[in-house]
């Protein structure tokens, strides 16, 4: 089987052998409703910036608290997304509490077959 630029299957070359870089993000901000509007207005600069998959999950008992998820190809990849200023200026402008940002990085490690 012939593999992909994008294939990340454990003992691929690429990644030295792991797969996807998953970024979890956690934060508050102080107007839903405006985050969704800049978050969805971002999609394009999100697959520029090399996000694969996305997914934004809100508190059901806090609705002011958000958690979004972005696969990158590798951490590389990730931490470059990070430095787009183009990010900064979306998340100010999406209500986004600076103070209460936390970003966590996850190999994946199980293949996802869905």
């Amino acid at each position: 089987m012939r593999q992909r630029e994008t294939d990340l299957t454990p003992g691929s070359e690429k990644n030295g052998g792991w797969m996807r870089t998953t970024m979890l993000v956690r934060h508050r901000v102080d107007d839903f409703e405006t985050w969704v509007r800049v978050y969805k207005g971002f999609a394009s600069i999100q697959r520029e910036g090399g996000v694969r998959a996305q997914m934004a999950l809100r508190s059901t008992e806090d609705p002011r608290y958000i958690v979004v998820t972005h696969t990158f190809d590798s951490r590389e990849d990730a931490e470059a997304y990070l430095s787009d200023q183009r990010l900064a200026k979306a998340m100010e402008e999406a209500t986004v509490e600076s103070s209460t940002v936390t970003i966590e990085f996850f190999d994946e490690v199980v293949p996802n077959d869905s």
